[in-house]
């Protein structure tokens, strides 16, 4: 299951790569097609962090509350809506995409029960490191 997860992980990362990380505009226009929804960048790449940061001030009184802190500290810089023709043409591609899983998922348990290889391997590195 983890070796699993960690090549995941690897695509995600290489993709995240290749569009330039959460400042791609293409990346953002593209989710804000595939949702139908809104899509706001923001100032910083770190928003895990920032919210971190916002609920640390609330937390320590620096702040009266989330709203309080978030109209102070968060900077949108643009806002990305949504194609609806895209939308409707990735809803399409979106059905065929999620029938995948149950697709291969026969096929993805028999590869990660083939045990004393490389899972065995990746477990072990996975204990020592815990």
């Amino acid at each position: 299951m983890l070796l699993a997860k960690s090549f995941e992980l690897q695509l995600n990362l290489k993709t995240l790569e290749e569009a330039a990380g959460a400042k791609s505009r293409t990346w953002l226009q593209l989710k804000a097609d595939i949702t139908g929804k809104e899509v706001v960048s923001l100032a910083v790449s770190e928003c895990g962090c920032l919210g971190a940061a916002i609920l640390a001030g609330v937390g320590i009184g620096e702040y009266s509350s989330v709203d309080e802190a978030v109209e102070l500290l968060v900077a949108e810089v643009d806002l990305f809506q949504p194609n609806m023709d895209m939308y409707e043409q990735y809803a399409e591609r979106f059905a065929i995409y999620s029938e995948l899983y149950p697709a291969l998922r026969d096929v993805t348990h028999k590869n990660m029960t083939l045990r004393g290889g490389i899972e065995e391997k990746t477990e072990s590195l996975y204990r020592l490191l815990q």
